[in-house]
């Protein structure tokens, strides 16, 4: 079974400390006894494990996505590969910008829950209002394909995927010049348009996914102190 890269980065260090202390009970000695949990808020601590989850299920989809692009197509005539192409684009981009909104919406939550305890507020705010507008601009190239599309009515472009699946309309049978068609040509031309869309977005999943990774790990490591700080939490793992 081919496997999805999935490195250790800050987002799963920060995880794992907070379920560890909602879960103690769950860790072997002498783990179990290093954590205090005295000063925990369970409530809180269930909110941000829940939130930290929410992001993590996201973007380990969004990192199959290079698999997907490669390997997922149905193995039947009803659908075209080119259909599922399209079905594949739509959903990628819809979790590119879900996990946009799930980053933000959290340091965004950081941000209030800290302005409740901190003693320098504007300093911490600037620093996550940095970091939102940080996300916000990695996330502006997918956000140009996906939002107009909400707004009025225009789909993303793909130049190579339109005359794939133009070429596979006119292989219907209900196609009203099909038999005035090269046949093997259309077809060809289809196969190859398809390709060079296919391998387009491999590639730009790829180039995505090793942004992403970049980016989760300076989020969590960069406010893992802040996030530690709200919880009441020490690090068990690093």
């Amino acid at each position: 079974m081919e496997k999805v890269s999935t490195k250790m980065n800050s987002l799963i260090e920060v995880l794992g400390d907070v379920s560890a202390h909602l879960h103690p009970e769950m860790l072997n000695e002498p783990y179990k006894s290093e954590i205090d949990v005295q000063n925990c808020n369970k409530k809180k601590l269930n909110e941000y494990q829940e939130r930290l989850l929410n992001i993590k299920v996201v973007y380990d989809k969004i990192l199959k996505y290079e698999l997907y692009f490669a390997k997922f197509y149905p193995q039947t005539d009803k659908i075209t590969n080119s259909e599922a192409l399209e079905h594949h684009i739509h959903a990628y981009l819809e979790d590119l910008d879900r996990l946009r909104n799930k980053l933000t919406t959290f340091l965004g939550l950081l941000r209030s829950d800290l302005r409740k305890i901190a003693f320098n507020k504007i300093e911490i705010a600037q620093a996550l209002k940095q970091f939102i507008e940080k996300i916000e601009k990695v996330f502006n190239q997918v956000k140009k394909y996906r939002h107009p599309h909400h707004h009025n009515g225009f789909d993303f472009s793909d130049s190579d995927l339109v005359t794939a699946e133009a070429m596979q309309l006119m292989l219907q049978d209900n196609f009203s010049l099909k038999d005035r068609l090269n046949i093997e040509l259309v077809r060809k031309r289809g196969l190859e348009s398809f390709e060079v869309a296919k391998n387009n977005w491999i590639a730009r999943s790829k180039t995505n996914n090793e942004q992403l990774c970049s980016l989760m790990d300076m989020v969590f490591k960069s406010n893992k102190n802040l996030i530690y700080k709200v919880l009441k939490l020490n690090s068990i793992i690093g």
